[in-house]
């Protein structure tokens, strides 16, 4: 074998020489990378670990021994700890060493199993409210086998508490939807039950033959039934106007003596042949008795109360009245009756509602004491019930002690001039015919001239054609113009004459506003013959007041 020459051992160093700075380029291009590499890693790290602190909920990862190796920010806020303080800890660390095995045992599950954990518990830390906390946790393995747990924290207080008050609401709509499903069964009952006597003995009357007594009798029926629908109606009103807030307080002077003495007169006769004694006490003088408060709403609560106690007592005694304590009066209603369940007086002032007692004898709608609650809350006073069964009951109602100091009295002058005595003409504006008519056989015995009108601007008319027109009953509601309107037209030219409105218009407030637009008197619908008769000789009367000083 021959030596190479000079050239090709030149040339074969070229080539080795090439052959090395392609492995030294090769050698370096491969560090770059890693550093680009190594770069990479660490910008991701940073990037991931923005990402994390930057989640609202807290984050963290234990190891395979439940020791923290990393959390978030919002971990760091929620337990009120800085980072360096939990990591490489378990936290169990903080509780009584008897109960770190309790304490771990979920970590342990979920890392030995693999399986999900999602619990919710209370979180109480020092400093702060207790939450109520849902805490997910997960095990991850990565690609080097190594076991780690990661857990993700939610704060759930606000979702929970709009829960709880949900399902309250939820609770309460079913009870109210269970209550007016009764109520109305009720107004069913309350509705149909007089109508089937007025219609039904209404019917019987028509029979050929029929006796005086009988005829009495059904008569007697008929208006109880009638009393009992109005009574029922009128409770449906007052409870509709109190719901609606737009119930009236209007105040004045009020003897409460007087008050006490005419509930006393007008129910010892409804008593009349019963087995039950009605008894009044008075707790102030005649001087002190008078006081400031809305009258009409006064007489209605204690008139609820007493046909209360009359509803549930079969004999024995009622008495009610009133004392005067710590400024303010006391008035009670007690009776001997059959008495109201113990966890039925917490409930039996709310509206719609009944006591066993009340199903047990079908008695009432379950609205006269809801009544009694919401005209005590507007005179500002409050009311509560004392019962044993088979032994009584008793209602106290407060209400504030305004005393009125007068310094004046009056005197009326009047003289007799009455219905059965002198004769009058009488001018009617009443837009239904079968009201009319009524009215006319009401004072079909008395010693008078009726004129008609069908609405208030022919009332106007007819007053400007009739100068000798005594006295106006006034409906409110008609067509063309109005009892309002027709009272305003004639007050221009006439301020003297007597007008008395007639109306269907019953609820709270309704006549003081009508009395307080300038009519003299009040009848309500349907009219009392009685009332009505009252009513127009009162102010035949031409009665004249003045004070004296």
């Amino acid at each position: 074998m021959s030596k190479p020459t000079y050239n090709e051992l030149e040339k074969e160093l070229f080539e080795l020489k090439n052959v090395q700075f392609e492995s030294s380029k090769s050698q370096m291009e491969v560090i770059n990378a890693l550093k680009r590499t190594e770069e990479k890693v660490n910008i991701s790290y940073e990037f991931l670990s923005q990402i994390i602190n930057n989640i609202y909920d807290p984050v963290f990862v234990k190891d395979d021994q439940s020791r923290l190796i990393f959390v978030n920010d919002a971990f760091c806020e929620i337990f009120n700890v800085p980072r360096s303080a939990v990591i490489g800890k378990t936290l169990a660390e903080h509780v009584p060493e008897d109960e770190r095995e309790h304490f771990l045992k979920v970590d342990k599950e979920v890392i030995e199993s693999g399986n999900d954990s999602l619990i919710e518990e209370s979180l109480s830390v020092a400093g702060k409210p207790t939450l109520t906390i849902r805490t997910k946790k997960t095990r991850f393995i990565n690609k080097s086998g190594d076991t780690f747990l990661v857990g993700v924290i939610h704060d759930i207080t606000d979702s929970k508490k709009n829960e709880v008050e949900l399902n309250y609401a939820r609770a309460k709509a079913e009870e109210s939807d269970r209550l007016k499903s009764a109520f109305l069964a009720n107004i069913s009952h309350e509705i149909r039950t007089p109508m089937n006597g007025i219609l039904g003995f209404s019917e019987l009357l028509k029979k050929k033959n029929i006796s005086v007594e009988k005829k009495e009798e059904y008569l007697d029926i008929i208006e109880k039934e009638g009393t009992r629908l109005l009574s029922f109606i009128s409770d449906i009103v007052d409870i509709s106007k109190i719901e609606s807030n737009v119930t009236i307080l209007n105040t004045s002077s009020c003897n409460i003596n007087s008050l006490i003495d005419e509930l006393h007169s007008k129910y010892s006769t409804k008593l009349t042949n019963t087995a039950i004694k009605l008894i009044a006490k008075k707790g102030l003088g005649d001087l002190e008795c008078m006081v400031e408060t809305d009258k009409n709403k006064l007489v209605q609560i204690m008139s609820n109360l007493l046909e209360n106690a009359i509803k549930f007592t079969h004999e024995g005694v009622i008495e009610f009245g009133y004392a005067l304590s710590a400024g303010k009066l006391n008035f009670f209603v007690q009776d001997t009756g059959i008495g109201i369940e113990f966890e039925d007086c917490e409930t039996i002032f709310d509206r719609f509602t009944q006591g066993k007692q009340e199903q047990t004898y079908n008695l009432g709608a379950g609205l006269g004491l809801s009544i009694v609650k919401g005209l005590i809350q507007i005179l500002g006073g409050e009311v509560r019930v004392e019962s044993k069964i088979g032994v009584g009951s008793t209602f106290f109602v407060t209400i504030p002690y305004e005393k009125v100091v007068t310094d004046t009295e009056v005197e009326v002058i009047s003289n007799d001039r009455t219905l059965d005595k002198d004769y009058f003409t009488i001018l009617i504006a009443e837009d239904e015919f079968i009201i009319f008519m009524f009215l006319r056989e009401c004072l079909s015995d008395v010693n008078c001239s009726i004129i008609h009108a069908s609405n208030g601007e022919k009332a106007v008319k007819k007053l400007e054609q009739n100068p000798s027109v005594d006295i106006i009953l006034m409906d409110i509601n008609m067509p063309k113009m109005d009892g309002y309107e027709a009272l305003n037209e004639i007050r221009k030219t006439n301020k003297e004459i007597p007008i008395i409105a007639q109306t269907g218009m019953a609820m709270q407030g309704d006549r003081e506003k009508i009395l307080q637009a300038g009519f003299n008197d009040y009848i309500s619908k349907p009219i009392s013959i009685n009332r009505l008769i009252t009513s127009i000789n009162k102010h035949l009367k031409k009665t004249i007041e003045y004070s004296k000083p």
